[in-house]
């Protein structure tokens, strides 16, 4: 069935390529509409990273969904880099509800088991 609603829900804009660059451009050749979602800015937790690593990143990450063929989704709610465990997991659960009731989601794809950005998105997985 073609023209699935599909959201990748990543830590870091990278992740989406790294994890399922592939997957992601598989279902836009297929006629899906793919979104990602990313919660944080991938560099705050670095040493001595700038607004401008971040702004590196974000500028590098839309390259990448030009070329993969998806869609950012933006929101104002940025949590701090390899921090996610520290939020309460309702404000989290709360984000990904806000896009998944808007874009009406057919699939959800996030980290890999085999990696630590699993560890905190397998709990927003039973939504």
């Amino acid at each position: 069935m073609a023209n699935k609603k599909v959201l990748v829900c990543v830590a870091h804009r990278d992740d989406e390529t790294i994890g399922c660059g592939a997957t992601i451009y598989k279902h836009w050749k297929g006629g899906d509409k793919v979104y990602c979602l990313s919660m944080t800015d991938g560099v705050g937790a670095r040493t001595n990273s700038t607004k401008k690593d971040i702004a590196i990143r974000e500028k590098n990450s839309i390259k990448a969904s030009k070329i993969l063929k998806f869609t950012w989704l933006n929101h104002k709610e940025v949590f701090l880099d390899n921090e996610l465990d520290s939020y309460p997991l309702l404000k989290i659960v709360k984000l990904i509800e806000t896009f998944k009731k808007k874009i009406n989601l057919d699939i959800v794809y996030t980290h890999s088991n085999l990696e630590l950005n699993f560890l905190i998105f397998q709990k927003f997985m039973i939504l």
